[in-house]
């Protein structure tokens, strides 16, 4: 469970650093839009795309970080409880 556990947190970190990249996607984006050029229609649609897409992402990491942290201390409850019967 260990592993697991330290995967996500690694994913956690990646999802962090590539936060403010995908904030400088969005504002080069709604400046395209904003200086109204060709395709400034289809460029607001994919921005927000984009950012349902990171929402949902994040939201689905938090998640799934939650999941993990209640499964380990449920694997440690029961190694606890183990030892005391024995």
């Amino acid at each position: 469970m260990n592993g697991k556990v330290q995967k996500h947190a690694n994913f956690q970190k990646e999802l962090t650093a590539n936060n403010p990249r995908i904030e400088d996607l969005v504002q080069s984006g709604r400046q395209l839009v904003d200086s109204d050029q060709y395709g400034a229609d289809r460029v607001e649609v994919r921005i927000g795309e984009i950012e349902t897409l990171w929402q949902q992402l994040v939201e689905a990491a938090t998640k799934k970080e939650s999941r993990l942290s209640e499964a380990a201390q449920q694997q440690q409850f029961n190694r606890t409880d183990r030892k005391s019967v024995v």
